[in-house]
């Protein structure tokens, strides 16, 4: 190799490793089908691959191929997985961890007959590379023209090989990571979640404990049973019953089995009934606007929206400040709508929660429930082709609007 040989082949490899170093090594396919790409340009060969070892199933991934014809044909003839137990080039030299280079593929009586016949590969490149001090992969790279690489060729492969077992550790590292925190989020919110449906339930059952209690003195000295007694234990009983169907509503939601009775229901006189249930002497329920609204709706699943809109208001109300249930019609991209508006003179809707408040279990620190009604009513409003959204009030407060076709279109699933 005469001097300006020499001069070429070292401006080319630093050239490649400052590509490979400019790569963000976030995840690891992308990383290795990126270096793939720029080994690929820099050898000016039709394909280049970074096979890693799949221990569970005993097998070379190409997890980085180039993004070129060559490449794209060999994940359709599913020759980007080599098991080692079929032998071949590139699994020869993985097991052996000494690089080759073959002129002649076609040649080569260790070589696959479908990388050589189907694929169509006269020369390759195969260098074997660690990652974090283990064997762990092979860099290769292939071309159908015979004798298209020289020596000096494999010498640059072995040096950029090191380099992607480096940008694969590294790779696979920020994935861990990744895995890690998302494996403590998630445990951080299943906790917050027992948590808070712990305290939702131990709330439900004391009032209920107690009033049994008495009741239960109340009998053993012969006392009869009042009905605002048997009234304010079945209100306990309704309301455990009502979180116990949010937790398999939200089940069934997910699993597409969440279905509809469609029949016409008066929507004002569900929201006034609503109001009765739900209302309190503190923070009482006021219902405005249509006397007479019907709708073509599932009304148990409407009712359940609603009550959970409503309760969700009296939570954050002040003490002395009605809820206000508004109902209307209105044309929505030209059709009917009902609209039931659910205002409360609560602190508002924080910026950092409002982004994620009708998902489920989604709550802030002042969040006062297990952040399933929202997500259930929000969900209740789709399947009947409605919506329902949420806006802050200029007088403070915040404004749900649940908005539903007053006849269904064609209703889609969960």
């Amino acid at each position: 190799m005469d001097e300006e040989e020499t001069h070429a082949d070292e401006a080319r490899l630093l050239e490649m490793l400052e590509r490979l170093a400019e790569l963000s090594g976030l995840e690891l396919r992308p990383t290795l089908t990126s270096a793939a790409d720029c080994v690929s340009r820099a050898l000016c060969c039709e394909k280049v691959d970074a096979f890693l070892l799949d221990e569970a199933h005993q097998t070379l991934r190409a997890l980085g191929t180039s993004e070129t014809p060559l490449g794209r044909r060999q994940e359709a003839l599913g020759l980007d997985v080599l098991a080692l137990a079929n032998g071949g080039r590139i699994v020869d030299v993985f097991q052996s961890g000494t690089s080759y280079l073959e002129p002649h593929a076609d040649k080569d009586p260790t070589e696959l007959r479908g990388i050589v016949h189907d694929l169509g590969v006269r020369s390759t490149l195969s260098v074997p590379f660690d990652v974090n001090g283990v064997r762990r992969g092979v860099l290769t790279a292939a071309s159908p023209t015979p004798e298209f690489f020289q020596p000096r060729d494999l010498k640059f492969l072995t040096i950029v090989a090191r380099w992607v077992g480096m940008l694969a550790h590294r790779a696979e590292l920020a994935e861990h990571s990744r895995r890690i925190e998302a494996e403590q989020a998630r445990r951080r919110g299943a906790d917050q979640v027992i948590t808070v449906l712990a305290h939702d339930l131990r709330n439900l059952l004391q009032p209920l404990t107690a009033r049994l209690h008495t009741v239960r003195l109340g009998l053993a000295e012969d006392k009869p049973v009042s009905p605002s007694q048997v009234a304010a234990m079945s209100s306990s009983v309704q309301r455990l019953s009502r979180l116990t169907e949010d937790l398999l509503d939200l089940r069934r939601l997910d699993e597409g089995l969440f279905s509809l009775r469609l029949a016409p229901a008066d929507l004002a006189a569900l929201a006034r009934e609503t109001a009765v249930n739900i209302g309190t002497t503190t923070t009482p329920v006021h219902v405005k606007g249509e006397s007479n609204l019907v709708a073509v709706v599932d009304e148990q699943r409407v009712r359940q929206a609603l009550e959970n809109l409503v309760a969700n208001a009296t939570k954050y109300s002040p003490r002395g400040r009605p809820v206000e249930v508004e109902l209307a019609t209105e044309l929505h991209d030209g059709i009917p709508h009902a609209v039931i508006d659910v205002l409360d003179s609560g602190p508002g809707i924080a910026p950092e929660v409002s982004a994620s408040l009708f998902d489920p279990f989604a709550f802030g620190s002042d969040s006062k429930g297990i952040g399933l009604g929202l997500h259930l009513a929000c969900r209740i409003a789709r399947v009947h082709a409605g919506e329902l959204t949420v806006h802050g009030r200029a007088t403070g407060g915040t404004r749900f609007r649940l908005r539903l076709p007053l006849q269904p279109p064609e209703i889609e699933g969960g």
